[in-house]
């Protein structure tokens, strides 16, 4: 063999090796920093397209048009990773209030750790220089009259309640209901509930005993256990009780129940009832007095008529089903629900307490609130969120948040977000990102959008040394 054959050869080899050595770095990421991208111009090998198809338009001119809410996309990786940065380049020609972004953190249950974008009464706030401004690391707290110095100094001294908006800020001063007394009067939910909801509820000098009974549609394969969930106003769980699948398939299965009967200091507390759409909640019995649903419910089938109480703000309505189809009464404004697979909204807000009405089941009620079977059991120990409002309250005069507003760059703005990705739910090396603009809606006549120019998220895990102490470890 020649010599120039032999070294033709070793050239190909190290063309070679260099090839496959790139390919192990690309998958390895060794220095756990990575940036991907995707500017709309062409696919990305990382970032997949925004879907579903009928809320977005096709791409054009290096952007995408989103005309429906939620949207999503995903992120394929080499390997997994701690943290994410998320930015977005963007255009909001309609001036949509509310924008978030997150990351999937549940599948079972498809829940998104969310974080906000862009909040337009905070920017108008701070724009219109009517607001003082006080800023504490991520923390800016806003107050018509300057009463306070620092944000230390407000949660130190906190005001009358009615007089504060939250928004991305968990504040959870200890939760007293004056005058409560308990009852041992026995009462039952009538209403079926199909899949997962949370509710609160107090105690004082009486037991957490709820008696739910369920049934088990089976409609798919999938095993469908029922977890009960009790966390205290701390967000510390606090009580478990666990049902496993009933190990049947194709066929209903009737009368499973679970019960809590826990004995815990008097208070406030989160019951959280974790199933999947399998699962339905034919009723639940309890002498507790009060019980309010938090942010949603799936009312299950039924064709009679439903009537609950409420308190928030822009109630939403969605059914999968044409035969639930109708009117939907919010105290007097009427809701016309005449397509399935569409989300409706009210024009007013719930506000304190107001009736809502439903000529049949099978819908999904949605609002920033609570619901109850009778005005008198609802309890919402959160303060005002200004996430779903359309206007500031007359009565707030300080608004406290996590949230930086977006920086503005000729026509777009750039939103950036920081998301923990040591929680989040990755499937064959997908991540699953959420991008939400509820005011948007795809079936609505109102010709409005949100235009997207670019999509980064800068990763950050283990570099390669903690990456081999993991391997050397095993």
């Amino acid at each position: 063999m020649s010599n120039w054959l032999k070294t033709y050869r070793l050239i190909l080899w190290l063309i070679l090796a260099i090839f496959v050595l790139y390919l192990v770095y690309l998958a390895l990421v060794p220095s756990g920093q990575v940036v991907y991208r995707y500017d709309f111009s062409k696919p990305s090998q990382f970032i997949g397209p925004l879907t579903p198809g009928d809320r977005v338009r096709e791409p054009a001119g290096a952007e995408q048009e989103i005309i429906g809410n939620p949207i999503y996309f995903s992120l394929s990786t080499p390997r997994p990773f701690d943290r994410a940065t998320l930015t977005i380049k963007y255009r909001n020609p309609h001036a949509l209030n509310n924008l978030e972004a997150g990351v999937l953190v549940d599948k079972k249950l498809w829940r998104y750790q969310l974080a906000p974008l862009a909040n337009k009464l905070i920017d108008q706030a701070i724009a219109s220089g009517a607001w003082g401004l006080v800023e504490s690391g991520s923390t800016i707290l806003l107050q018509r009259s300057e009463n306070y110095n620092s944000v230390a100094e407000f949660l130190a001294k906190l005001p009358a309640k009615n007089e504060v908006a939250l928004y991305n800020y968990n504040l959870s001063p200890k939760y007293q209901l004056a005058n409560y007394q308990a009852t041992s009067t026995l009462w039952s939910w009538p209403y079926p509930l199909k899949a997962d909801y949370q509710f609160y509820t107090y105690l004082n000098n009486e037991k957490l005993a709820v008696d739910f009974s369920f049934t088990d549609l089976n409609d798919n394969s999938d095993p469908d256990p029922i977890e009960l969930l009790v966390y205290d106003q701390a967000n510390q769980l606090v009580a478990t009780e666990s049902l496993a699948d009933d190990g049947v398939s194709a066929r209903i299965t009737h009368g499973r129940s679970l019960n809590l009967n826990h004995k815990l200091p008097n208070g406030l507390y989160k019951v959280e009832v974790k199933a999947n759409s399998d699962i339905i909640t034919d009723t639940f019995s309890t002498s507790l007095s009060k019980i309010s649903f938090i942010n949603r419910l799936w009312l299950a089938p039924r064709n009679q008529a439903l009537e609950l109480s409420a308190s928030g703000a822009q109630l939403t309505l969605q059914t999968i089903n044409p035969a639930s189809l109708g009117a939907v009464y919010l105290n007097q404004e009427l809701i016309d629900l005449n397509q399935s697979y569409r989300q409706l909204s009210s024009v007013s807000d719930c506000g304190s307490a107001c009736r809502i009405k439903l000529a049949k089941g099978d819908i999904i009620i949605s609002m920033d609130g609570v619901f109850a079977l009778d005005a008198k059991q609802l309890i919402d120990p959160r303060w005002l969120n200004l996430g779903a409002r359309k206007a500031i309250p007359a009565s707030v005069k300080y608004i406290l948040a996590n949230y930086s507003p977006p920086e503005t760059e000729g026509s777009e703005q750039v939103a950036t977000i920081d998301l923990d990705l040591t929680q989040a739910y990755r499937e064959k090396g997908k991540y699953s990102f959420l991008i939400s603009a509820p005011s948007l809606s795809a079936e609505d006549a109102v010709d409005d959008s949100l235009i997207i120019s670019d999509i980064s998220l800068e990763l950050s895990g283990a570099d390669w040394r903690s990456l081999l102490s993991k391997v050397f470890a095993r």
